[in-house]
């Protein structure tokens, strides 16, 4: 198995020759403090096929499966409404959000068949008031 993720705005930007980091909105991260652009269709569609190109790799080099990891890297940070304010039919509520999370599942999956362990890592508790956690019905 091999863990395959994007780190969206929790990517280094201060140091070497990166480009600029992005994210679902054009917010802060705490942790790293860049700034990201706000992806746009384009990018989303990129994106994904970037996660099924990284699973079907893994599935030549001959991996029994990858884990699509997304806690509070760029699908995670799609799927918690502190670093998601988007308008769009991949903000707002609950099943929007998740909206990037899936179509890159279904696109994995599509790439490297039946035969392939799809898995996703996520802790679905951020541990922030206002952020996903026991009381995920009330932030839909």
């Amino acid at each position: 198995m091999c863990q395959i993720t994007h780190m969206g705005r929790r990517t280094s930007w201060n140091s070497g020759n990166w480009l600029p980091t992005m994210g679902p909105s054009a917010l802060r991260d705490p942790a790293h403090h860049s700034v990201p652009y706000e992806m746009d269709r384009h990018d989303i569609a990129r994106v994904t096929e970037a996660f099924a190109d990284a699973a079907w790799r893994c599935r030549e080099g001959v991996l029994d499966g990858c884990e699509i990891l997304a806690t509070t890297h760029l699908l995670g940070q799609f799927l918690s409404p502190l670093s998601n304010v988007r308008q769009d039919a991949y903000g707002g509520p609950l099943e929007n959000r998740a909206r990037f999370l899936l179509e890159v599942c279904a696109t994995v999956r599509d790439r490297v068949g039946d035969d392939f362990v799809v898995g996703v890592r996520y802790a679905a508790d951020e541990s922030n008031e206002g952020g996903l956690g026991s009381g995920l019905i009330a932030n839909r």
